[in-house]
């Protein structure tokens, strides 16, 4: 019987990650950017599952990823030092970090999330679930059919609670919205409302300013 019941929860947790799968795949398959990496963590176990699959092989010219259970060991620590509220209904964000081991970062958001206890394979009552996912903006640079490099030299992305996800965030308070003339170059800050908003502040130094020809026919309005 121990056996047949293994059997079991093994084939239930399969199909589960298959339907995930299957999900995440139509999900993405009509958009023009790369899916994300998701994930779904037992904040109470070790258990966890990441869609789609995580290879560490890498590409010509890229550095390989960090492995399954490193990647599920980082995203869990980072999720256990704010753990998300179960009855909140938000989504939680976590600052850029190189959770997949490349030189780039990759923004963390998650939810607490419920699964079938069956599906799951667990005994207990109320597991403490999260769904959560990483977002590779070098990804989305690079999905550029020139594969031409950013036309920033960094930004500032603050989320709406006032987590500086990307950046140093230092210069958010400084400006409203628009673009500035700065001893260091462009300075460019977008909100996305009024209150409870999104920022997004872009440094464009001089010397990409003059160089990238995208810049050439824009006339700036700035102070110091």
């Amino acid at each position: 019987m121990p056996e047949d019941a293994d059997h079991m929860v093994t084939s239930r947790k399969l199909a589960f990650g298959m339907m995930l799968s299957n999900f995440h795949h139509g999900f993405w398959s009509d958009s023009i950017y790369p899916a994300p990496q998701m994930f779904l963590l037992d904040l109470d176990s070790k258990l966890g599952m990441a869609i789609p699959a995580i290879e560490r092989r890498a590409g010509r010219g890229e550095t390989a990823r960090n492995g399954l259970l490193r990647v599920i060991e980082r995203v869990s620590h980072a999720v256990h030092d704010n753990p998300p509220d179960p009855n909140a209904h938000r989504v939680y964000w976590h600052p850029g970090e190189a959770f997949l081991g490349r030189h780039s970062q990759e923004v963390l958001a998650y939810v607490s999330d419920k699964v079938p206890d069956q599906s799951w394979g667990m005994n207990r009552e109320s597991p403490r679930i999260v769904a959560a996912t990483l977002f590779e903006l070098n990804s989305i640079y690079d999905y550029s059919p020139s594969r031409q490099a950013p036309i920033f030299d960094s930004l500032d992305l603050i989320s709406p609670n006032g987590v500086v996800l990307l950046g140093s965030g230092s210069s958010n308070s400084d400006y409203e919205d628009g673009i500035y003339l700065t001893w260091k170059g462009v300075l460019i800050k977008r909100s996305s409302g009024t209150e409870n908003s999104w920022h997004v502040v872009y440094h464009i130094g001089y010397q990409r300013l003059f160089q990238d020809a995208k810049w050439q026919g824009v006339i700036f309005v700035g102070q110091d």
